[in-house]
């Protein structure tokens, strides 16, 4: 748990991530940096990586806008609040597509 910190972690791991492709859980709050919240999924998205979120604990929604106004928005104990977010390439997507919801 890096409270904010995530983006240089990311930057950091950067070689592993694009050999290695690994499934990616990552907690990330706008409210501990809020600029940097919208570049870690920039740059993942550089690699390659969609940004999914569970609403429900059972399914993974892709995450089309991922700016914090808009999922993190609601005050921390609300049910609209996310900040786990999953980050997975391609090929984990089709391999989840069950666990995938439909936009």
């Amino acid at each position: 748990d890096v409270e904010g910190y995530e983006l240089f972690v990311v930057q950091g791991m950067m070689e592993t991530l694009k050999a290695e492709q690994p499934i990616l859980l990552i907690e990330i709050e706008g409210r501990h940096n809020p600029q940097g919240f919208p570049k870690i999924f920039d740059t993942l998205a550089r690699i390659g990586y969609s940004p999914f979120y569970s609403p429900d604990g059972k399914t993974l929604q892709r995450l089309s806008d991922p700016r914090p106004e808009l999922v993190q928005a609601e005050a921390e104990t609300s049910r609209n609040y996310y900040n786990n977010f999953f980050f997975l390439q391609p090929a984990h997507i089709e391999i989840y597509a069950s666990f995938i919801a439909e936009d």
